[in-house]
């Protein structure tokens, strides 16, 4: 089934986002669609969140203080059990090969550009919760 066919109403996400007003408006976005949001401001918080509590996806900025997307990604897949994978998807305003490829490579799941497009966001969260 493709993701037309099938939704995910409601998801526990872990949003790590160091700027103020993108990430009022990421969670806005998120809780708009229905999901409940975790804010951590950067991927050292991240991480410890999402070694406390169970998330269902989580979307983390790429530049953020003290521990940015990649590193986040790199630490979380490391210390991740079978059978438990966390969808991540990379969030920045930059866009070029190298910086996608980079995602890939550490694990991310996909990939979005700030700013994010609701509708992209959606199909975007709904194909990581249904793979």
């Amino acid at each position: 089934m493709d993701v037309k066919q099938q939704h995910v109403s409601s998801a526990r996400i872990l949003m790590a986002e160091d700027n103020k007003i993108s990430g009022m408006l990421l969670s806005r976005l998120l809780e708009n669609l229905g999901h409940e949001v975790h804010w951590a401001k950067d991927g050292q918080e991240a991480l410890e969140m999402a070694t406390d509590c169970r998330f269902d996806l989580a979307v983390v900025d790429l530049h953020m203080p003290r521990m940015d997307g990649l590193a986040f990604t790199i630490k979380y897949r490391s210390e991740e059990t079978c059978g438990a994978r966390l969808p991540i998807i990379g969030l920045t305003g930059l866009d070029n090969k190298e910086i996608r490829q980079s995602c890939y490579a550490v694990g991310m799941d996909e990939f979005l550009l700030k700013p994010v497009d609701r509708q992209i966001l959606n199909v975007t969260i709904q194909k990581c919760l249904l793979r």
